[in-house]
């Protein structure tokens, strides 16, 4: 009788000497929040880029930027990656210079007197918003951790003419 109380209050018991079992915990994705704080960044920019001062004030247009550029490596600090941050920055940094540059050597003649800083916004935007897919689809996925395994594990053990409990950790 000793034996099943024992047992039922410990749990699954583990062989005498065995290693304490791990179990594989998933951290959760955060993909939702770096897609909306792109989707607001970008829609101020993008509205900004295709009407006039009437909709979205030359003075909001930095709020855009800024958001698309810091708002996603913020959320990866805040759930414990700053690596994932520091590479989101840097997806999204490159992103935009790649896209301005390679917007500014394609049309390099376009006739305009703002013709070239305007596609130069343009290719920033389209290349920041490469970058920001890349983040959103990559760095905000959820990871398998492996959870470290108790020091102590309280096994009973059980014969046909006695009960005791064992202990199994590492000390």
């Amino acid at each position: 009788m000793l034996g099943l109380v024992v047992m039922a209050s410990v749990g699954a018991a583990t062989a005498p000497g065995a290693t304490p079992p791990t179990a594989a915990v998933e951290t959760p994705a955060y993909t939702v929040p770096v897609v909306v704080s792109d989707l607001i960044a970008f829609g101020i920019l993008g509205t900004w880029l295709l009407t006039d001062d009437a909709i979205i004030p030359n003075g909001i247009v930095p709020l855009g930027a800024v958001g698309a550029l810091v708002v996603a490596p913020i959320i990866h600090l805040g759930h414990g990656h700053p690596k994932r941050a520091a590479a989101s920055f840097g997806l999204r940094v490159g992103g935009v210079l790649a896209g301005a540059t390679t917007s500014l050597l394609v049309v390099r003649d376009c006739g305009g007197e703002l013709c070239g800083l305007y596609w130069g916004v343009v290719g920033m935007i389209v290349g920041g918003g490469v970058g920001a897919i890349a983040d959103a689809a990559y760095f905000t996925r959820g990871e398998l951790l492996a959870r470290k395994a108790p020091p102590v594990v309280v096994t009973p053990m059980i014969t046909p003419t006695s009960a005791g409990l064992g202990f199994v950790g590492t000390w």
